[in-house]
This record gives C-alpha cells, structure tokens and sequence, in this order.
C-alpha cells in the first residue's frame, strides 16, 4: 500500500530552506501544515549523495502524510519515514544516519 501510494504522487514539488545551528541534533524537520522542509546543513556538509537523499526523502514523507512518534519508542522504527531511513542505510553501506557512503566509494 505505502509503496503505490508514493508511486501514485506526482508532481509534489515541495521548498527545501537550509540552515545552520551548530548546536543541534536535528537534521531537518517540518512545521505542519506547511510542507517546506528545513534542513539544518550541519549534517549535509560533507555527507554522501546517499544520506542527503536519504534525509530529504524521509522529510518528504513527511509531507505527503507518513509520520513517527516525536520521542525515541519502540515503534518509531518501523514507521515510513525510518524504514526507508534503514532501506538507504543498507543499499548504501551506511555507519549511521547521516554517515553514509556509496558501497564502491
């Protein structure tokens, strides 16, 4: 189901605002209702392709409707965005979230 959903969007272009602060663990969020996605550019400077790619889309999924529990739970994990967090983290030999490297590279 979730899979023909984000095949079924289309056209859904969404604002992209970086910023910096050095002091944060956030690496981007959303102020609903809006869909403009803020991404702190702490974490994208010198990251891969892969785990930019893999942070934006998991804000994405944000907007069109797939969420999480704010704290760290059980479930959190397994939810939409975080899934495809741990699908990119596999196909790209990611460390971690935003530590990613291109297997190859």
């Amino acid at each position: 189901q979730v899979v023909d959903h984000i095949r079924s969007i289309k056209g859904f272009a969404i604002p992209v605002v970086m910023y910096y602060k050095a002091f944060s663990k956030v690496a981007g969020y959303r102020q609903p209702p809006s869909t403009t996605i803020y991404t702190n550019s702490k974490f994208h400077s010198g990251a891969s392709a892969c785990a930019r790619g893999s942070n934006l889309a998991h804000e994405w999924l944000h907007s069109v409707g797939y969420g999480h529990d704010f704290k760290a739970t059980l479930r959190r994990p397994y939810s939409v965005p975080y899934s495809f967090n741990a699908m990119v983290d596999k196909c790209c030999g990611c460390i971690g979230a935003l530590d990613c490297k291109i297997k190859g590279e």
